[in-house]
């Protein structure tokens, strides 16, 4: 394949990729009501976490049995008896949303970062502030402002599971040495670790187009397009460019215009969809199905995703992994938030549940077992677990490219400084609205159908007039 060609893809296989690049991603909205005073805290107040005895509660996520790893500490700690609601992902929130207007939704909930505004608004959540001071939790403690983080006016309706991941490159070490240019990637632990840009992939795109011409099976760099649907992925690129989503920043709530059609937003976008037209990336509209995906077959250097070890799992594939941080623009770039744990408001068993999802959060040993299960650095003391686990380990290894970007966390704090967060969620106005509005613009450039610049420029005129009518 000429590496410069311009593609064509069809709608259906970009729809495929849209739907997998979700996976790392419409209640109406209210005020939420005044936090009612906990019945927990006489209770509490001697074990720091019991509320009551084996305490039935039902606790809902995507996460299906990694929550058995830790899940019995957190019974035996809360008093509970906890049922685990498991449904998968592309189902998840749709449901949860029929369940909380139902009235039949969990105890406990998980919610995904970027479905934050659609449930913040809903008045369906029962606030944390007035029992996170029964159980002793020290904002010192946590990696960032829990206001910030999980708030909406002013109060704490969301506790984040873990420090923010960073969108990486999950990498094929085997391929990349038999290609001869494992030595162009910066590695975790080497010097030159964070420093690649955008220039620098597509340079490394064109020398792995040059190495493999011969093979007899293309190979491809990317594993799929950049940018598909609008989440943490198309946020790097964004945010990595010096734009920004909204008028007002992320955790005030108040979004009166996206600002998406920037120079610099529109910039990056551009570019990144470019790089998928110049045939660095698996299109299976051009190359046909390839059985289990194309990096997991073996077929491409690099997929793109968050970091953790729950995802392209080392002990499901045949070669030997390597990861890299996903290059940036102008500045270093990671998104802030993770996935939620949340309590329903209309809990018959609201002290357990709190119990519950606060012990989950601040637990030590929860921690521990959460940071060797899922390869993420929990929320609540991230650094001092990190620091527990064992050199040379890929667990510890996947952990500090986890915390790398974090000022106070990164074993490289000189690159830490430089990074800008942004927001795993979008906005808490028009959030379904403005995803599905990109996606579709997305979704028109990278077939063809329209130029970058112009689609999304005319997606985000959709989205103020949306914003403006909410306002």
């Amino acid at each position: 394949m000429d590496p410069t060609k311009r593609v064509d893809v069809s709608r259906r296989e970009f729809l495929k990729w849209s739907a997998l690049a979700g996976t790392a991603g419409v209640i109406a909205s209210c005020a939420p009501a005044p936090a009612a005073e906990p019945a927990a805290e006489e209770a509490a107040a001697d074990s720091g976490a019991a509320v009551s005895e084996a305490t039935p509660i039902r606790f809902s996520t995507w996460w299906g049995t990694f929550w058995n790893d830790y899940a019995p500490i957190i019974e035996e700690k809360t008093d509970t008896q906890a049922t685990l609601e498991s449904t998968p992902w592309s189902e998840y929130h749709d449901k949860l949303k029929l369940q909380l207007a139902g009235g039949t939704a969990a105890d406990v909930m998980m919610i995904a970062n970027v479905f934050q505004g659609d449930f913040w608004t809903s008045n369906q959540l029962h606030p944390f502030d007035d029992y996170l001071p029964v159980y002793d939790f020290n904002p010192d403690n946590y990696y960032w402002d829990a206001v910030e983080v999980g708030g909406y006016k002013g109060e704490v309706l969301g506790l984040d599971q873990y420090v923010a991941h960073p969108v990486v490159f999950h990498g094929n070490k085997t391929l990349t040495d038999e290609l001869g240019v494992t030595d162009m990637l910066p590695q975790f632990g080497q010097d030159d670790y964070d420093t690649w840009q955008f220039d620098d992939l597509v340079a490394f795109c064109e020398t792995v187009a040059e190495a493999s011409a011969g093979m007899e099976d293309q190979i491809w760099t990317l594993g799929g397009p950049l940018i598909g649907s609008w989440g943490y992925g198309s946020k790097h690129w964004v945010y990595g460019n010096g734009g920004q989503q909204f008028d007002t920043w992320w955790y005030e709530g108040d979004e009166t215009k996206c600002l998406l059609d920037s120079e610099e937003s529109l910039e990056a976008i551009t570019k990144v969809i470019d790089l998928t037209h110049q045939g660095h990336t698996y299109l299976e509209s051009i190359a046909g199905p390839i059985e289990g995906g194309t990096y997991r077959a073996g077929r491409a250097v690099f997929a793109m995703g968050p970091v953790g070890l729950t995802l392209w799992t080392s002990d499901s594939l045949d070669f030997e992994k390597v990861y890299i941080h996903t290059p940036w623009f102008q500045q270093r770039a990671i998104h802030t938030t993770g996935d939620f744990l949340t309590v329903n408001k209309s809990s018959e068993v609201l002290d357990s549940a709190m119990a519950y999802a606060i012990t989950q959060i601040t637990d030590e040993d929860v921690g521990t077992q959460f940071i060797r299960t899922m390869g993420l650095a929990p929320s609540y003391n991230g650094l001092h677990y990190y620091e527990g686990l064992e050199e040379g380990s890929e667990a510890k290894e996947v952990v500090g490219i986890h915390l790398s970007r974090w000022e106070g966390f990164s074993a490289y704090p000189e690159q830490a400084e430089a990074s800008i967060h942004y927001p795993g969620h979008d906005g808490f106005k028009v959030p379904a609205f403005l995803r599905d509005t990109l996606r579709a613009a997305f979704q028109a450039a990278i077939i063809g159908e329209r130029e970058a610049a112009d689609a999304v420029s005319e997606a985000v005129a959709d989205i103020n007039a949306e914003l403006e009518a909410k306002s």
